[in-house]
């Protein structure tokens, strides 16, 4: 009984780390803990996009490059986070995918672009790794809900992919 009063200041002090923690998802609406603020988020992808960059490599097409990246921003734009700096890149990998990591990082791969007919077509698979990017906090490699003080029932979000793995959303 003595070891357990001793804890718990311990265990009072985790609990309100935990509820200070809990923000506002801007993709759900829904109070979650946030472990990783947005800096450190945007830190993150910069770096799982250097890796990215180097075992992919970046499709070496230009005006292919900046299309991509110009329907990007303007979808982005309209989203829930702005301000965030969004990145939007073809990687060289015959894969038929697109994934998004932490911080905005969006990625299409030539073997998608092969596939899709329209712009309409690049804008919806665009437009998915944007919500999967927008929610990648509150799922896949970041802290998910935990606490009944930040969410009465958890949802279930889309998830961000740091790897090449196909999309199951």
């Amino acid at each position: 009984m003595r070891h357990r009063a001793r804890y718990r200041p311990f265990a009072a002090a985790g609990a309100l780390a935990l509820i200070a923690a809990c923000a506002t998802n801007p993709a759900t609406g829904k109070r979650q803990i946030m472990l990783v603020g947005e800096a450190q988020e945007i830190a993150m992808g910069q770096e799982a996009d250097q890796e990215v960059a180097s075992s992919l490599g970046l499709y070496p097409d230009d005006a292919l490059q900046a299309y991509v990246a110009g329907l990007g921003k303007t979808l982005a734009a309209s989203g829930e986070r702005p301000s965030l700096p969004w990145t939007f890149r073809v990687v060289d990998d015959p894969a038929v995918n697109a994934f998004a990591l932490p911080g905005g990082f969006i990625y299409v791969t030539r073997g998608i672009m092969t596939h899709l007919n329209s712009e309409a077509e690049l804008a919806s698979v665009v437009g998915h790794e944007i919500s999967s990017g927008r929610s990648s906090r509150a799922s896949g490699i970041w802290p998910r809900p935990a606490c009944s003080s930040c969410s009465s029932s958890s949802a279930a979000t889309t998830s961000s992919r740091p790897t090449t793995s196909a999309c199951a959303t």
